[in-house]
């Protein structure tokens, strides 16, 4: 009979996690924990030596990225937000080079950014095209170009149609598609 597997392997997170290179292939980027907290690592995919490393700010945790270009990387992360007398549990986006240690948050209000989805990234153009409401309680989401350069800043482009729960985009970042339920039916706009 093979020895037991202590409960403590399952429960722990691992010690590196989502290895990505970067889109040159120069850059080898994971997340990785210390003290507690999931952190990003840049490595030569060459020599496998740390090439620069960068937390997230006020106790985030990293959950997830996806690299802008050979730079730069779209980072979710997770945290508590306390607003008044209430705490939340949000995710917020962050623009981060971790080469020079930059992070910026990506949309301004927490629970706005909770519920973005990322449409599409264009590094030609330097911008993010999110989907998410336009303000606090509103259940459907609007599209916003969100300029890289100048994070916090989104302009507009699509705005919200009642029913509409998702929208998508096309390779060009233009808005195709929405879709929402009504009266347990699918319907596309």
């Amino acid at each position: 009979k093979p020895p037991l597997i202590p409960s403590r392997f399952f429960a722990s997170r691992p010690i590196i996690s989502d290895a990505e290179l970067s889109p040159d292939g120069s850059k080898l980027s994971f997340i990785t924990q210390k003290d507690g907290l999931a952190q990003f690592v840049l490595a030569d995919p060459a020599t496998g030596k740390t090439i620069a490393t960068q937390f997230m700010p006020e106790a985030y945790d990293v959950v997830g990225y996806t690299w802008i270009d050979n730079e730069r990387l779209l980072v979710y992360a997770v945290g508590i937000h306390r607003e008044k007398r209430y705490w939340y549990r949000v995710r917020k986006l962050f623009v981060a080079i971790p080469s020079t240690n930059y992070v910026a948050e990506l949309i301004g209000d927490p629970l706005l950014a909770s519920s973005a989805r990322v449409l599409r990234i264009d590094d030609e153009e330097n911008t993010v095209i999110v989907a998410h409401p336009a303000k606090r309680k509103q259940r459907f989401p609007s599209v916003y170009r969100y300029d890289l350069a100048r994070p916090g800043v989104g302009i507009l482009i699509q705005p919200k149609i009642e029913d509409v729960l998702h929208w998508s985009g096309d390779d060009s970042g233009t808005v195709r598609l929405g879709q929402g339920i009504v009266n347990g039916e699918i319907l596309l706009w």
